[in-house]
């Protein structure tokens, strides 16, 4: 990767995780968005409270799912986000 006027000069291995609510499509799909939403946000909360426990970063957030990264650089969070 480079930046503006050069390279970053660093190179690590970082950690990747997918991680969603398994069968929450047929849950939710005769509910509403409102009561879905319900159902759904305390199950990201708490994914995405794991991960900044673990002093990860969510990448992404993606309806009933998260990417998170763990150990990658501050430059390449902001640029995810």
């Amino acid at each position: 990767m480079e930046a503006r006027g050069g390279t970053f000069g660093e190179r690590k291995t970082i950690t990747a995780l997918f991680a969603d609510m398994a069968g929450s499509t047929a849950l939710i799909q005769d509910l509403d968005p409102e009561e879905a939403w319900r159902l759904i946000d305390p199950v990201v909360t708490l994914m995405m409270d794991a991960v900044h426990h673990y002093e990860g970063y969510v990448a992404k957030f993606l309806g009933d799912g998260i990417l998170a990264l763990f150990g990658a650089p501050k430059y390449l969070t902001r640029h995810l986000g």
